[in-house]
């Protein structure tokens, strides 16, 4: 399980930092009913796992978000 900084999780998603940030609303862990990849906090910082990040993708439809594949738009 690769670990990933929130604007490293961000950066590979293709939104902001700050958009992560926001789903998360100010919670220190992931809960049931928030937007957003599961993430974990570890002594006060804030971290995302890529297979959470891939689990979230393919929940909300595809490769869309990873900025490589964004090139188009």
């Amino acid at each position: 399980m690769h670990k990933l900084s929130t604007k490293e999780a961000a950066a590979w998603l293709g939104y902001s930092h700050h958009t992560l940030k926001k789903w998360r609303r100010g919670r220190k862990h992931w809960e049931i009913g928030l937007r957003g990849p599961r993430f974990t906090s570890v002594h006060g910082r804030i971290f995302y796992f890529m297979d959470a990040l891939e689990d979230w993708q393919k929940l909300c439809g595809g490769d869309w978000g990873r900025p490589e594949d964004n090139s188009a738009y």
